[in-house]
């Protein structure tokens, strides 16, 4: 799922992604290509350098992930249908009914996976349960045969709640994470990195990146 979602290649002449706020006057230039085993970020400045910076896309994916992860003994039930994927977690308060956690809906004509964290958060349980009939939230059997509720994701009214909420586009999310990478690159080798010290505004990518970072921070 996430490794079809990285795009062949994309760059910052393009308007469909993140790319396009990033470049500036020193910074110009940005492509990302991936050859299925590697990202190559290349980066081209005002002076005339450029650097291709690789990295691993499992390790990469492999990162992400760990976001959706939870204990061995609270194991996600998850939904599939059509182009939506919907990650059901058992909630604290009330195992009868599960909480929805995230919500992965794939772009048909580029196949970007929008993201959506805890789409119905602020609905308490009881709010949600009453909701089953409206959300077609669906009994399910989990492996110890207690019965649970998850929302079926084709529904489409389920789908009209899902409009408006805050999104992320997974490859927006691995652009802003690839260049935290290059910035820990360029502290830990500053020889190597001599020519672009200072030509890369990290704080502005971090900036763009703020509202996914309070994204990733669990909800209270």
């Amino acid at each position: 799922m996430f490794n079809i979602a990285i795009p062949t290649t994309i760059n910052s002449n393009g308007r469909n992604s993140i790319l396009k706020d990033i470049v500036n006057d020193t910074l110009q230039y940005i492509a990302m290509n991936n050859n299925q085993t590697q990202i190559e970020l290349e980066l081209q400045f005002f002076n005339g350098i450029t650097i291709l910076e690789k990295f691993n896309i499992q390790s990469n994916i492999d990162s992400f992930l760990t976001l959706i992860v939870f204990d061995e003994n609270d194991e996600p039930i998850i939904l599939e249908k059509e182009n939506v994927i919907c990650v059901n977690q058992k909630n604290e308060k009330d195992d009868s009914i599960f909480r929805i956690t995230f919500i992965f809906e794939r772009n048909r004509k580029n196949n970007d996976l929008r993201v959506v964290m805890n789409p119905f958060m602020m609905l308490e349980t009881e709010d949600l349960y009453n909701m089953k009939g409206e959300l077609n939230i669906i009994k399910y059997y989990d492996n110890d045969s207690s019965k649970v509720y998850v929302a079926d994701p084709s529904y489409m009214s389920f789908r009209k709640y899902l409009k408006g909420i805050s999104e992320y586009s997974f490859n927006d999310l691995l652009i802003i994470e690839l260049f935290d990478q290059v910035e820990k690159r360029i502290k830990l080798d500053s020889i190597k990195y001599k020519n672009i010290k200072g030509l890369i505004n990290f704080k502005e990518i971090k900036n763009l990146g703020l509202d996914y970072i309070n994204w990733l921070q669990p909800p209270h």
